[in-house]
Formats: structure tokens, C-alpha cells, sequence
């Protein structure tokens, strides 16, 4: 039988445990922030946060980094910053990267990263000009990353795919095939822009029901209306005889575009419904809204159950 005073000494518990939590983020804190002011060189501050950060829980961590200012940093190494550091905390072993392009994941000695991708890097320049001057990673592994064919099942200790999702027409095949090559315990990490605060910000959200016909069919039902959807909406192209051109040319050309679209709230329920609608047995170790007022997007760390 419950006494009055149990409830009471409870509270007092759990106000004690808040507390020491906020004295610890606080002090942790004044050590980031330390370092952020004295205006280091990002590799530098990335490594300086990290040894901060080292051993800390995820909550710990996700506080603190929500406090600095990143706003004051250049969009492109504020992103490449707080995905780095999440990635010591959580990558080792040996695994792949999809799909890295121009903004391959840092991480730490411990972790040994192969590179995947449909193209080769001469192959990427000719398809995205805008990378013709900047370094890309040498693939290793030429493989179309949706299927991972080449790839042996239970092979990896972690998957990369970060802004890969929704370039893929059939993104739960994608996320299936992830989990099939990762071993017992494996990280699948990745990261999905927020709609809102990308080029996507006038289309219509992605529901999850959509997402299982393209897993049922492979896209090809669909393919044609993101296409369309691309050309008027992202590029502003509502003339119908231009929009058709366009959408036939970049069809021709494979182009990767946004098939898909998501805000934090459906980001979130894709990952938890994904679990029963493929069979999946996994752990949610982190969903953490990176980003800034130009630009968000959510890293997910999803740990593949190990055996019992």
C-alpha cells in the first residue's frame, strides 16, 4: 500500500536527479561555449566539443549543442559540426557511407568508412556540375543505394546515408536493405532535410501511405507525378508545354531529385512505422533537429537489435 509520503519522496527524487542533470549540462556547457568564442577553426572546435562531449548520454549532448550558437557559423560546417559529433559518439568498426558526395561524414579513428554510389566521381561531376571543383571521395563500392546489391547481409557495423532518403524512389526499400546488411547491433545513421526550411517548403508532405505503394511497385507508379511536382513546384516551371520538356529531360537523365518530403513530425513517425510495416527489430538511440532558421534537418541513429 502506497504511503502519502512515497509520492512526495519521489518528487524530491526526481527533482534531485533534474537537477544534477542541469548542473552537469551547465557545466559541460561553459566548456563548449568556452572554446566556440575563442573562434577555433571548425576542425579544431569539432575536436575540442567532441572530447567535452566523450562518454556523455545523447541527452546530455543534445542540449548543449542546441545551445550553442550556431546561427554564427557558415550553414555548411555547422551541419558537417554537429553531424561529426554525434558520429564520435556513436560510429566504430567497419561500414559504408551512401551516397556522401561533397559532404562526407568525419569520423572518428575508430570507424573505417567505405564509400557507395551509383556514380562514379567523374560520373558525379557530369551529373552535378556545381561539384565540378569540389573534392569528392573515391567510391569503393559502385552500387545503386536503394538495392545495396553488392553489399553481403550482416556484413556492416554501421550505414551512413545522410540527404539520401529522399533522393530514392522506394525510400523503406532503402532503409530495409540497410538493416539487411548491417550486423546484430549495427547503427544505421542518416539524416532527412526538414521541408520546411528547404526548396521543398511549397510541396505537399510525403504521407507514409504513399511511401508503401513505392515499396510495393518500386517507384514506377509514382515517378512520373514527382517528376512533375519537381519541375513546377521546386523549379517554378508552370508553362505546360516547358514543364512537360523539362520533366521529359530530366527523366531521360535519371536526375536525382526530392522524390520525397518530410517535417520533423512525419520524419518521425516514418521511423516508427517503418518498424512494423517492414518486420523490423530496432532501437531509436537518437532523432536530433540539427540546423538553423535557413536550413534544418534530423539526424536519426537507429541500432539494429543484436542477438539475444
Amino acid at each position: 500500500m502506497m504511503t502519502e509520503a512515497e509520492p512526495d519522496a519521489r518528487e524530491s527524487q526526481a527533482t534531485a536527479t533534474g537537477g544534477r542533470l542541469q548542473a552537469t549540462v551547465g557545466a559541460l556547457y561553459a566548456r563548449v561555449q568556452a572554446h566556440f568564442l575563442r573562434k577555433l577553426p571548425p576542425d579544431i572546435l569539432l575536436d575540442r566539443i567532441c572530447k567535452v562531449c566523450d562518454g556523455r548520454p545523447a541527452s546530455v549532448f543534445s542540449v548543449i549543442l542546441r545551445r550553442l550558437p550556431g546561427y554564427t557559423l557558415p550553414q555548411e560546417i555547422n551541419i558537417q559540426l554537429y553531424r561529426s559529433v554525434i558520429a564520435k559518439m556513436y560510429l566504430q568498426g567497419e561500414g559504408i557511407e551512401i551516397g556522401a558526395l561533397n559532404q562526407p561524414l568525419s569520423v572518428p579513428p575508430c570507424a573505417r568508412v567505405r564509400y557507395l554510389d551509383r556514380l562514379t566521381v567523374s560520373g558525379q561531376r557530369a551529373h552535378y556540375p556545381e561539384f565540378k571543383d569540389q573534392p569528392l571521395p573515391e567510391i569503393d563500392i559502385l552500387d545503386d543505394g536503394q538495392a545495396l546489391a553488392s553489399v553481403a547481409d550482416g556484413s556492416q557495423d554501421f550505414v551512413i546515408a545522410n540527404s539520401v532518403l529522399e533522393h530514392l524512389e522506394s525510400p523503406l526499400t532503402a532503409v530495409e536493405n540497410a538493416f539487411r546488411v548491417l550486423k546484430p547491433g549495427g547503427l544505421y545513421f542518416f539524416t532527412v532535410p526538414d521541408k520546411q526550411t528547404c526548396f521543398d517548403l511549397n510541396r505537399p508532405v510525403t504521407p507514409f501511405e504513399h511511401l508503401l505503394q513505392d515499396y510495393r511497385d518500386g517507384g514506377a507508379a509514382s515517378r512520373r507525378g514527382h517528376y512533375e511536382e519537381w519541375v513546377r513546384i521546386v523549379k517554378g516551371i508552370t508553362a505546360d508545354d516547358h514543364a512537360e520538356k523539362e520533366v521529359e529531360k530530366l527523366m531521360a537523365e535519371n536526375y536525382s531529385i526530392h522524390y520525397h518530403c518530410w517535417t520533423y513530425a512525419e520524419a518521425m513517425e516514418l521511423v516508427h512505422r517503418m518498424r512494423s510495416a517492414l518486420e523490423l527489430d530496432f532501437g531509436l538511440k537518437l532523432a536530433y533537429r540539427g540546423g538553423d532558421a535557413g536550413f534544418r534537418e534530423i539526424v536519426f541513429v537507429l541500432q539494429k537489435a543484436p542477438v539475444d
